[in-house]
């Protein structure tokens, strides 16, 4: 199973996925993390997407630089 969402939605599928542990990946198009604290681990994929003058450009950076679990942010402008 995996989430996926775009900005507010994105959230959600993050909040989903550290809720359960059935969640294999989440797609987070523009926003990281419920609470937007960052993570060194998680049990699950993420691929993340972030346009260099997206709103959430920044957190999207946040969430990236500490973690260490499988992952993936991909910025275009």
């Amino acid at each position: 199973v995996y989430t996926a969402g775009m900005s507010g939605g994105a959230r959600v599928a993050m909040g989903v996925a550290l809720g359960t542990n059935l969640v294999a990946g989440v797609v987070a198009s523009s926003a990281g993390f419920p609470d937007s604290k960052p993570r060194k681990s998680v049990p699950f994929a993420v691929f993340g997407t972030a346009g260099t003058e997206d709103f959430n450009y920044h957190e999207m950076r946040q969430m990236d630089a500490p973690l260490k679990s499988p992952h993936r942010l991909a910025v275009f402008e």
